[in-house]
């Protein structure tokens, strides 16, 4: 198993897995940013949850109806819904069989979903084809929560743990310059 594949190890027999899963049968274009993003470049820490960026447009947005739909989600058509507003959408999703949950969202910001996806490192778990979040894109987005006035310092703390264990990992560029894989 690489490292990045042992990134994602605390999914195994997971809700959270099942949701990729249902996204995977169903075409949904996701990409895993927070706790998993940071595992995968180099610091290895509990998710605490999954935290996926869902590319809002219509025909995306209809295959994340149907797949949550799949799993039971009652209020599927409510969260698509959602994320169809201008505004970023987050939706948490928990169905009770682990103490653990998976926040779909529909943006990173400061990025969109066609930013994050043209850097984005694809890897395989389990036959399922994962995007990453890239690196750069990562540490810029933990630099801007942490200048989220409205972000818990709880959260805040953790932003801060990650850029600097990012930042000192030595993987690519911290600066973000240049493009770079996971080899």
């Amino acid at each position: 198993m690489t490292d990045e594949e042992t990134a994602f190890e605390p999914l195994e027999n997971s809700d959270e897995l099942r949701l990729l899963r249902a996204f995977a049968e169903h075409g949904v274009r996701s990409i895993v940013v927070g706790g998993y993003a940071v595992r995968v470049h180099g610091r290895f820490r509990p998710p605490g949850d999954l935290d996926l960026v869902v590319e809002p447009v219509a025909e995306n947005l209809d295959r994340m109806k149907d797949a949550l739909a799949a799993l039971g989600v009652a209020d599927a058509a409510a969260v698509r819904e959602l994320f169809s507003l201008p505004a970023p959408g987050k939706w948490d999703w928990r169905d009770g069989l682990l103490d653990r949950h998976v926040d779909l969202l529909s943006a990173a910001l400061p990025f969109s979903f066609a930013d994050l996806a043209s850097r984005a490192t694809e890897l395989d778990y389990e036959g399922l084809r994962l995007l990453v979040i890239s690196r750069d894109h990562l540490i810029a987005s933990k630099r801007a929560a942490l200048m989220d006035p409205n972000r818990h310092d709880t959260k805040k703390a953790q932003d801060r743990e990650d850029l600097e264990a990012l930042l000192g990992c030595g993987k690519g560029s911290p600066t973000g310059a240049g493009g770079f894989s996971l080899s």
